[in-house]
């Protein structure tokens, strides 16, 4: 433009907005009469006006009586309908000819702009040529269209004579008849005009609130005007001192007025009509959606400044959302304009509070709330909320606009409610929404429903929302959420035809205007899903429409898997040290304490997984599970920072690997009994009632999900749940439950582990080698539960049984049983005599030879078991076990070996010496193949198998008395020892017993391999001092040394030794041991932990392992001794069951009869 003109930003943003939807011929212009006043007219020829057309009406009727017309009010439609009636239509018709002379008027330089301009189409109700003449004039593409037939046949851009047309389409649109008559016998162009309103953006030129056109026309077409569309409908006028109420009234009607009075340098309509037209031709401005704050400078603003400036800057966050070109996702060429999103939110507050009146407050958090959801940046602020909760207290003050503003801020608020684990907030506020359907379109609550359903796997109610979800096929995002709900809960069919409508919708749509960004950008994904659905269903031509075959190419934006990989990569990046910061200065012992935040306003730990989920809902695509590394990362930072909506995550998009990995003791330490309580009674029937068959996404979600979710809840809940959880998953197959049943049963108190010891001892079966349908059985056997006759029968007839699974799974029974009081000598009597029938029965198996330890043989098999021994015994030491460049003859070394340790009880001294020095020798010949260490190896090389077989020599050897050796036997033993040391063996008790037989004192430097052992992070190292330890202790030596070195070491020792000391503790209180007052010592060491291990730096899983096996260690010492108020962590003080359950398991340890 030449002229120099004033803009407002209000204006502006707006003829931008049009520029842009011009840009991608997303425009219809529908003219009026008022535009035919810029036609070229002779100086002796005139063109009514509405006023003057009616004064010809009334000369027409009353050509004689000038008091009649004064009297007569009629407007000009009812005056028309009068001379229709009087004179008849065809003569009305040649009164508006005559009145509107189109043959002796030309187009004029406004129309020839007009027509130059890339209209979707022109719509007018004039009935003047000048539009399509004007046309004829230029170089165009319009097409003109003036009754149904030519209507059905022409493309886009078309010229639409709606009214009738000089001089031959009559009857030309006047008279009330016509205008009642007008939607039932000229359907056609009502629903093009319908279609106008709700596809593109819709600019009315030439009317007036006079103009019965305008009135008509916004009437039949007041049903979609109305609706929140994403396209806008614009007056274009121009209008010195609008009313405010006029404006309400057309707000109301869905009409934004663009008044031309207000931009300076324009004077009249012509004028606003050419600077329109030319503002419009030139090259839309780059849209910049940055929006600039000086928070530091602007808080400290009067008053009166202050209301200017958040007016202004309300203005400009306006004029970014109005000219926003419609991408479905904001563009990575545009991130950089969002960049200070978060920080201004943050900021804002404190302007907010300085806002007195609701309704800038409204227009504030509007806007702002725009720009978080087009930037996917988090909206959960308490400020935020909080002023959307205020404001909805009083919803029915605000204007029809404001209503419609509010809108948006509910969607918030519900997404808000269901992040947060707000349910009863939620549900009330869809039930509100949705009984008012003035406030908000009901598809779009329905959607927060489905995403709240989806997560608590409710498919039955899931279901009934998408039954009452009907989609707008114009809202291409709303029916990408829907179709991408229906096609991941199995409806791939309804999916597929649903998104083949849009894409129908958007191929005709792009023919005709190839550049609409937000149908361009919702084709990406609306293939996408079609491409996954189109691999499980079936589908014809009909289905399809022939002009979408290349429809592809027309899609713009980021895939959902290209958005992962720039989150993620940005998420690993940005790695700066956020959070709370306790830094040092410079000064001798000066601290600043600090929150350092992300250049965004936000911790990047929890934007971008934040920012990546909204992204995934905003597509209908968060149950999918996009790059499991990062879905795992996302949810682990979330757990720090909004605990719900990890919740949500995990449920709705994690497999049961993440689930593993994310959902552990330091999340569950971050929520309450109570919260875990709700959690575990959302999902519970679900569990109970699994339908392991099933392969509907619900029973995937139960079967590899909730086994894990529920197990792990069993370490928060109240015990009644445990104990319902345990029940319940013993009813499951237990392939899917029993990694998950160790952890519950862990956390059972003594009274419900005994509930649950009947129950498998009675129904279930234990998991054995030899089948898969059985069930993990607690480690915890010393409990105090009832002994029936129904236990004792199914282990006798299972040992009689000519199954060897039956068979084994009587010998589990039977170990748990077999040392409890209970079990009377005719009890242990009868058992006895089905084990030794079984031992030398057809049914016998490998494992029986176990049951010699505790059912001893009777004197009936006593010479056949003995010389069978004895020739065992024999063979072995008879045999060479020589490495053949194969495993082989090391298995079977380690295999015969081993028996005989298990029997050692019925050997002789002698056969012991003789199997001992035997292995002696044969590890000497094969010295190469035990000095070669190759545990790096695939499957642990040959190392695994030499370690096994050294660890049963030595178990034997520390079981065997030396007093008959010869002092070579013994030096030839110890020798080896020392060797077997050197090369990595760990053979410290061996070396200790070999030391304690030769009556040699047990020196500092054997003292202090055990003390390092004990403290060692690598635990077959730490096993290994233990095992020397109570080697030295139950041969009678001084351990008081070593135990005083633990007491005062404990504190300094690294946390992954903390089990095995504590361990080691309640076996030296079982074993009766109080030696230099050491109970009273356990009890001071106790104390002290619980006094003190806040203050020990560990994690939460360390620290709950610390505190389980403290409590291990009181509890056996609360058994073995009379000490009182032994310090015990409760349930509240560490926040889990299992942690005070560790007191019960080491009452448990002291009551076991092989302790006493």
């Amino acid at each position: 433009m030449n002229k120099q003109y004033q803009i407002p930003s209000s204006v502006a943003s707006k003829l931008e907005q049009i520029k842009l939807y011009m840009g991608t011929h997303s425009v219809t212009a529908f003219v009026g009469a008022g535009f035919s006043m810029n036609a070229e007219i002779p100086s002796n020829v005139s063109m009514k006006t509405w006023a003057q057309l009616r004064k010809v009406f009334l000369d027409k009727l009353y050509p004689n009586n000038e008091e009649d017309k004064k009297n007569d009010a009629n407007d000009v439609v009812r005056l028309s309908s009068l001379i229709d009636a009087q004179f008849g239509h065809n003569e009305l018709d040649n009164i508006l000819e005559e009145a509107l002379p189109d043959q002796l008027i030309q187009p004029g330089r406004l129309h020839r702009l007009l027509v130059q301009l890339p209209w979707k189409d022109i719509l007018t109700t004039n009935y003047d040529t000048l539009i399509e003449r004007a046309a004829g004039q230029v170089i165009n593409g319009f097409k003109l269209v003036t009754n149904k037939e030519t209507l059905l046949y022409q493309p886009s851009p078309r010229i639409i004579k709606l009214h009738g047309s000089f001089p031959n389409i009559r009857p030309y649109i006047m008279t009330q008849e016509d205008y009642r008559r007008y939607p039932t016998e000229r359907p056609e162009m009502v629903n093009t005009a319908k279609q106008c309103f709700l596809e593109s953006l819709v600019c009315l030129i030439g009317f007036s609130g006079e103009d019965p056109n305008f009135r008509a026309w916004i009437g039949w077409l007041k049903d979609v005007i109305g609706q929140q569309r994403i396209c806008p409908t614009y007056l274009i006028t121009y209008r010195k001192g609008f009313h405010d109420a006029e404006k309400v009234l057309l707000s109301k009607l869905g009409i934004d007025i663009i008044n031309l009075a207000e931009v300076g340098g324009v004077d009249g309509y012509y004028s606003a009509y050419d600077f329109f037209l030319n503002y419009l031709k030139e090259k839309p401005s780059e849209w910049n959606g940055k929006v600039s704050f000086d928070h530091l400078r602007d808080k400290n603003l009067p008053d009166t400044k202050f209301k200017e400036y958040i007016a202004e800057k309300i203005k400009d966050m306006q004029v970014a959302r109005e000219t926003y070109p419609g991408w479905l996702l904001l563009p990575k060429a545009h991130e950089e304009d969002m960049d200070s999103v978060g920080k201004d939110a943050i900021f804002l507050e404190h302007y907010f509070k300085r806002i007195t009146d609701d309704a800038t407050k409204l227009h504030l958090l509007y806007e702002l709330n725009w720009r978080l959801n087009i930037s996917a940046t988090p909206k959960n602020l308490d400020w935020f909320i909080a002023g959307i909760e205020d404001l909805a207290k009083r919803l029915t003050d605000f204007s029809a606009e404001d209503k419609k503003r509010m809108s948006d801020l509910f969607l918030s608020l519900l997404e808000n409610y269901r992040n947060n684990g707000k349910a009863k907030q939620f549900v009330k506020l869809c039930d509100d929404l949705l009984e008012d359907k003035n406030v908000i379109s009901s598809r779009y609550v329905y959607y927060q429903q489905a995403l709240f359903y989806l997560t608590q796997y409710d498919n039955q109610k899931l279901k009934e929302v998408l039954m009452k979800w009907t989609v707008d096929i114009g809202d291409y995002q709303n029916c990408i959420q829907k179709a991408n709900l229906l096609y991941y809960i199995g409806e791939e069919l309804e999916a597929y035809q649903l998104l083949a409508k849009c894409k129908n919708v958007i191929c005709k749509s792009l023919l005709q205007n190839r550049e609409d960004i937000y149908a361009k950008s919702c084709l990406t994904y609306i293939l996408k899903t079609m491409k996954w659905c189109g691999r499980k269903v079936e589908y014809t031509d009909a289905d399809m429409d022939t002009d979408s075959d290349n429809i592809e190419k027309f899609a713009i934006g980021e895939t959902l898997e290209e958005l992962t990989e720039k989150i993620s990569g940005k998420a690993y990046e940005e790695k700066p040290v956020h959070g709370f910061i306790r830094e040092h200065l410079f000064e001798i012992g000066d601290y600043n304490n600090s929150w350092n935040l992300g250049s965004s306003g936000f911790i990047a730990d929890y934007l971008y997984p934040c920012k990546w989920w909204m992204l995934k809902e905003r597509l209908g695509m968060s149950m999918f599970l996009m790059n499991q590394n990062f879905t795992k990362y996302c949810i682990l930072k979330m757990f720090d920072y909004s605990w719900d909506m990890a919740w949500n995550m995990m449920m709705v998009s994690a497999n049961s690997k993440i689930v593993e990995s994310v959902f552990g003791r330091e999340q569950l330490s971050l929520i309450t009994e109570e919260k875990a309580n709700e959690l575990f009674d959302t999902y519970i029937a679900l569990f109970e009632k699994a339908d392991i068959q099933g392969r509907s996404w619900i029973n995937n979600k139960v079967l590899n999900i909730l086994p894990t979710v529920l197990g792990r809840l069993c370490t928060k809940v109240s015990q009644d749940r445990v104990l319902n959880f345990v029940e319940a998953a013993l009813k499951w197959q237990p392939i899917f439950v029993n990694k998950i049943l160790k952890c519950a049963y862990d956390c059972l108190n003594n009274d419900n582990l005994k509930v649950i010891w009947v129950l498998l001892l009675t129904e279930k079966k234990a998991a054995t080698h030899y089948s898969r349908d059985g069930y993990t059985f607690p480690d915890r056997y010393m409990l105090n539960f009832t002994i029936t006759n129904d236990m004792k029968k199914k282990i006798v007839d299972g040992l009689r049984s000519n199954k060897k699974e039956d068979v084994l799974q009587s010998m589990i029974s039977l170990e748990v049983l077999w040392n409890r009081a209970e079990l009377t000598d005719e009890d242990k009597s009868k058992i006895s005599k089905a084990v030794r029938e079984m031992r030398n029965g057809q049914n016998t198996i490998s494992e029986a030879i176990y049951t010699y330890s505790y059912v001893d043989v009777s004197d009936e098999e006593h010479d056949t078991f003995q010389n069978r021994l004895d020739d065992e015994v024999q063979t072995f030491c008879e045999t060479n076990y020589l490495f053949t460049n194969t495993s082989e003859t090391f298995s079977q070394w380690h295999s015969v070996i081993e028996k005989i340790n298990v029997l050692r009880k019925y050997l002789s001294d002698e056969q012991k010496r003789f199997v001992l020095l035997h292995c002696c020798d044969m590890i000497e010949q094969n010295k190469s193949s035990f000095e070669k260490d190759d545990r790096q190896d695939f499957f642990g090389g040959m190392r695994r198998f030499t370690q096994q077989i050294v660890k049963t020599y030595q178990s034997l050897f520390l079981n065997t008395a030396f007093d008959a050796w010869n002092g070579n036997e013994a030096e030839k033993i110890e020798n080896q020892i020392d060797w077997l040391r050197s090369k990595g063996y760990r053979c410290l008790p061996m070396k200790v017993k070999a030391l304690m037989h030769q009556q040699q004192n047990i020196g500092g430097d054997i003292i202090g391999a055990i003390k390092s052992s004990l403290f060692s992070k690598k635990q077959e190292v730490q096993v290994e001092g233990i095992n020397a330890f109570f080697v030295l202790k139950d041969n009678g030596g001084d351990v008081s040394e070593i135990l005083s070195y633990i007491f005062d070491n404990f504190r300094l020792a690294d946390p992954a030794v903390y089990k095995e000391l504590l361990i080691l503790f309640v076996n030296v209180i079982v074993r009766n041991y109080n030696e230099n007052d050491f109970h009273h010592h356990v009890m001071i060491f106790l104390t002290s932990i619980h006094e003190d291990c806040e203050n020990y730096g560990l994690d939460v899983c360390a620290l709950s392992d610390l505190q389980h096996y403290t409590n291990y260690v009181a509890g056996a010492l609360s058994e073995k001794t009379q000490i009182e108020n032994i310090p015990v962590f409760t349930i509240e003080e560490s926040g889990f069951n299992d942690v005070f359950v560790g007191f019960d398991k080491g009452v448990e340890s002291a009551q076991h009869k092989n302790y006493q």
